[in-house]
């Protein structure tokens, strides 16, 4: 209706309209987390009620792990027909009870903006993963697999689908080593667990200080400083150092801050080395070439080679047009220098002589800021999809608890025919702390449960009230016009948008714009 399609637009754009929106107005503080459970009311994160706080994530591993072990067990002494035609079923049921787990955990250990739930959820996902890491490399499951894949009465029976995924699960287990003796499928496992912690302290590691501020004279900044004094200290943080790269005429400063803002500590520098000389190892006890041979291999461009041809013939298409823009900018400079030959444009001299030529043109820029606000743009991608695809986005309310900060938006996915088919988060402005890289992230995946035979995991000979608490089985939902149920999937999509403030919306750049198209284009796939 009307009335959606512009609340969808005042959602993102205006702060009052959210909070009447949403029937609230703050998150909760320190004191309500760590009150005890019985005394809480509220929801977890996602709607969980077990992440209420980040002891959950304890229980939901515990959880997650014991149906695991029930399928691993059910799986591996499947004997009948029946319960060989259920493997691919039961190791995609597998894969989701410890993936939606992972998922959760990846996603709260980089964004969450308290520390005791990304800490907690970073030890859950790092083991996890090296449990999963274990499954991969677990030969009675993938000789169970490699059985059913070679007995044409039961392979014939698959759908298309069914095949795709039992390829996946096959191709997942020889990337593992699964072809290793004992001991280096051990190793296989170490490395990757190793490789998983390198990764994550590389990119959540923060430079000193030291590197962080340079100090220049202050009557060098061309009218922009506001420091009285002679000597003016200033940030090498992203949005800082792109304003001193586009404004600043003395070239020292602009190279200054440049190498200031694209330089690493010793510290980083060694985190880098030592995880790549691990990716190095990992494919060498693998028999591959490197590390990216094994990253490429089941994707569509297949390895290196092709990936730099892809790279070098798009180099070689656009070189013509870059070259064209290249000497725009060094004439800028020698127009500024007031020099005869054509000087060197240097990686700092790049935004500033941009703008030099933007303001040049005899062909007046129009500015398309004020027609691309965050909610201008959802509420077009919505109207898009829409025309494509017959699905609209319509806002949300949120429980109390549900999510991480105030700042985020819930929007339903609704299919013109089958109704709400998924859920997106968007946590697209910035505040301190926060990653700064825009990201999707696959919560929970899209699939059929209602055939899921989970009373089957549980042998007749075990009692159950001895298993423990297990991962509750998804119901799902009915869609209109399919049959049986499904598990609805849930996206965040995180970006780093100015904050609307003072009633005006956060109006978004061009390279903005194509940012959130990009990332809602991933959450269109994911779902």
């Amino acid at each position: 209706t009307p009335e959606k399609d512009e609340s969808l637009r005042l959602m993102f754009d205006n702060i009052n309209v959210w909070n009447e929106f949403t029937n609230r107005s703050r998150i909760f503080t320190k004191l309500e987390f760590d009150a005890p459970l019985s005394t809480r009311k509220f929801t977890g994160l996602f709607r969980n009620p077990e992440l209420t706080s980040p002891q959950g994530f304890q229980k939901e591993a515990e959880k997650a792990v014991r149906r695991v072990k029930l399928l691993i067990n059910r799986i591996v002494n499947a004997n009948t027909d029946e319960e060989l035609r259920k493997v691919v079923k039961n190791l995609d049921r597998l894969s989701d009870v410890l993936c939606s787990v992972i998922d959760t955990a990846e996603f709260v250990r980089t964004v969450h903006p308290d520390q005791r739930f990304s800490q907690e959820a970073n030890r859950i996902y790092e083991y996890l993963c090296s449990f999963m890491n274990s499954l991969n490399t677990n030969r009675e499951l993938y000789q169970v697999l490699k059985r059913v894949m070679s007995t044409p009465s039961i392979y014939s029976q698959f759908s298309s689908e069914e095949r795709q995924v039992a390829l996946i699960f096959l191709r997942d287990f020889e990337k593992s080593g699964i072809h290793l003796p004992s001991s280096d499928r051990d190793k296989f496992v170490q490395l990757s667990d190793k490789i998983i912690a390198l990764g994550r302290k590389f990119t959540h590691s923060q430079p000193s200080k030291s590197t962080k501020i340079i100090e220049v004279e202050a009557s060098c900044l061309d009218g922009y400083s506001t420091k009285n004094g002679d000597t003016a200290r200033l940030s090498a943080k992203p949005w800082e150092a792109q304003m001193i790269l586009k404004l600043i005429k003395d070239e020292n400063i602009r190279k200054e801050m440049f190498i200031a803002s694209n330089s690493a500590t010793k510290e980083q520098t060694d985190l880098l080395e030592n995880l790549l000389r691990t990716r190095g190892e990992l494919a060498r006890l693998l028999g591959m070439d490197s590390y990216s041979h094994i990253f490429l291999i089941d994707k569509m461009i297949k390895n290196p080679d092709n990936v730099q041809t892809f790279l070098r013939t798009l180099a070689d298409h656009h070189r013509p047009k870059a070259l064209t823009d290249l000497y725009l900018l060094k004439e800028a400079k020698r127009q500024e220098m007031k020099r005869k030959e054509l000087p060197t444009v240097n990686a700092w001299d790049r935004d500033y002589y941009t703008e030099k030529v933007k303001a040049s043109s005899t062909q007046p820029m129009i500015p398309i800021s004020p027609y691309f606000s965050v909610g201008s743009v959802i509420q077009g991608l919505s109207r898009l999809f829409s025309k494509l695809y017959g699905i609209s986005f319509e806002p949300s309310e949120i429980l109390p608890g549900e999510t991480w900060h105030d700042d985020v938006r819930k929007l339903n996915v609704i299919d013109e025919q089958e109704g709400k088919i998924g859920t997106i988060y968007c946590d697209l402005f910035n505040r301190h702390g926060k990653y700064l890289n825009a990201a999707h992230y696959t919560i929970r995946c899209s699939r059929r449960v209602d055939d899921d035979d989970s009373i089957g995991d549980i042998p007749s000979d075990i009692d159950v009230s001895e298993i423990g608490e297990l991962a509750t089985p998804e119901q799902g939902v009915r869609l209109h016009g399919r049959n049986g149920r499904y598990q609805l999937p849930i996206i965040v999509l995180t970006c780093d948008f100015s904050k609307p403030k003072d009633g005006k919306p956060c109006l978004l750049s061009l390279v903005e714009a194509e940012t959130l198209f990009h990332e809602m284009g991933h959450a269109m796939h994911c779902g």
